[in-house]
């Protein structure tokens, strides 16, 4: 244990470095706190000691009763706890070991600041759920354009050769030991069956896009509750740390109400309960801000201790619009009324991406009936030439 102040604070860090040996700062000076993870300030005893200093020798001068320093009560002191040195060693205290310290270097401070935008667009990019909803929509794009390969002039080369192994008895000539290859080129002129395959694989992929589109539109708004969540739950916090603080000095003042008489002990335990309650809606409501922060980080597909600075309440209010639609002012059956009704209604249904997807799966499965029924009497009908060539002749 040191006390310390800046002339002497880096020398004895230094020290303490070298020999491996943990070091508890006493400080004088609060910019010392910088350099430690737990300390003392301890400036305002300091202060009162040196002015209780000046009385005592004025009084000693002209004759008057000797003041003595060892009457002026407790030690005035703040303790102070270092977030940023402690996380640098591992070190994670409770919120109710640190309910009597002052916390500094708090990792919010520092860290990178993520706003909404920046928040939805990482998330678009790097969310598992949308990156595999992505690879599905590409995988049935490619099926749909391998299918519709089949339509296109189609070449075959075929080979083959035939080989009479030849003994001492029989002599076996060039025309048995034949070698014959060829070219095929067709197109197909119609196929109902894949014509019907064709469709289906379209509407399969024009499905698999429209699942995307839903899936990013979910994927926004839970971006954008989770934002909101850890915003209320930030807000929730400093109310609860305000409210822990001032209980905190409403409880010194009674215990020195106490000490002159002004008050009785039942005001002293009131606040010293008070204070407990408070303590405890002080630990919910941290536990509640890491819960919010698990929950976005995870949405981002970022590490679960990921710490960001977030925007205030107030700036995200010009990126929400609010239309005020005097609803209760309206009687029923009103025109107005009926009119934006008819607008939401609207909406709904022709921006629905999950409408569009059951509209295409019954269009898909009434094109396959369809075919099925044509398939009794409508032949498949190709064209193709074909050239062979072998080792005695051309046919």
């Amino acid at each position: 244990v040191y006390i310390v102040s800046n002339s002497n604070v880096k020398e004895i860090l230094k020290f303490s470095t070298e020999n491996n040996k943990m070091t508890y700062l006493a400080n004088l000076e609060s910019s010392n706190v910088k350099y430690s993870m737990m300390a003392y300030d301890l400036q305002l005893e300091s202060d009162k000691r040196i002015r209780a200093g000046v009385n005592n020798y004025a009084n000693k001068l002209f004759g008057k009763q000797e003041y003595s320093i060892a009457t002026l009560g407790k030690v005035s002191e703040k303790r102070f706890f270092n977030k940023s040195i402690a996380r640098g060693m591992n070190l994670y205290p409770t919120e109710r070991y640190l309910k009597d310290f002052k916390v500094v270097g708090d990792a919010y401070k520092n860290a990178p600041k993520l706003e909404l935008e920046s928040a939805i667009k990482y998330g678009l990019d790097n969310n598992p759920t949308l990156l595999a909803s992505f690879n599905r929509m590409s995988s049935r794009d490619y099926k749909y354009m391998a299918k519709f390969a089949e339509r296109l002039p189609q070449v075959k080369a075929e080979g083959n050769y035939d080989y009479l192994e030849q003994n001492a008895v029989n002599q076996y000539t060039r025309d048995e030991n034949a070698v014959t290859g060829g070219i095929k080129i067709s197109q197909v002129i119609f196929s109902n069956d894949l014509n019907a395959q064709i469709f289906s694989q379209k509407i399969d992929s024009l499905n698999s896009e429209l699942s995307f589109k839903e899936d990013s539109n979910i994927l926004i708004q839970e971006i954008v509750g989770a934002y909101l969540d850890v915003l209320r739950e930030q807000s929730n916090l400093n109310i609860q740390q305000n409210n822990y603080d001032m209980l905190k000095e409403f409880l010194k003042i009674s215990k020195l109400k106490f000490e002159t008489g002004a008050v009785g002990m039942q005001d002293v335990y009131r606040f010293e309960t008070e204070i407990a309650v408070a303590e405890s809606d002080l630990i919910s409501a941290e536990t509640a801000l890491k819960n919010s922060e698990v929950r976005l980080n995870k949405i981002l597909n970022l590490k679960q201790d990921t710490k960001h600075s977030y925007e205030d309440l107030d700036s995200l209010k010009a990126k929400f619009s609010q239309v005020k639609i005097p609803m209760k002012e309206m009687t029923y059956n009103d025109s107005l009324r009926l009119k934006v009704t008819e607008h939401f209604i609207d909406g709904a249904l022709n921006n629905s991406n999950n409408l569009k997807i059951a509209e295409n799966k019954i269009e898909d499965i009434d094109s396959q009936y369809k075919a099925a029924s044509r398939s009794r009497y409508l032949p498949d009908v190709e064209g193709f030439a074909r050239y062979n060539k072998n080792n005695i002749g051309s046919s």
